[in-house]
């Protein structure tokens, strides 16, 4: 297939990179805002920010919110955010991953 493509007189090779890169930007973009939203369950955004934009420290005061606790006495929804979390570790965008750093310090214990 992608012979068939590059074979193409109408291919763009330049275009191409362009959109690799687009594409690239908005997954990481909505990495972060999935781990976000994952944040704001698990905290019920009681919290101000685990993960400060400008330093990666654990804000002291963040604690497993009453929505949090629900979601993690539930087996299926706990597994589901238990395993986003550490899959997040080894996302290639490091600030998603330094919030499931975070996040995973949080639930740990539990």
């Amino acid at each position: 297939y992608l012979i068939k493509v590059r074979e193409n007189p109408s291919f763009d090779e330049d275009n191409t990179d362009s959109q690799e890169v687009l594409d690239d930007v908005i997954i990481r973009v909505m990495a972060r805002e999935y781990m976000d939203t994952v944040k704001a369950i698990l905290t019920s955004g009681k919290a101000s920010d685990i993960n400060n934009e400008n330093s990666n420290t654990v804000d002291g005061a963040a604690a497993l919110g009453l929505l949090g606790e629900l979601a993690l006495a539930d087996g299926t929804l706990s597994t589901c955010m238990v395993g986003t979390c550490l899959s997040a570790l080894s996302w290639p965008d490091s600030p998603a991953s330094s919030k499931a750093c975070n996040l995973v310090e949080l639930i740990l214990p539990r």
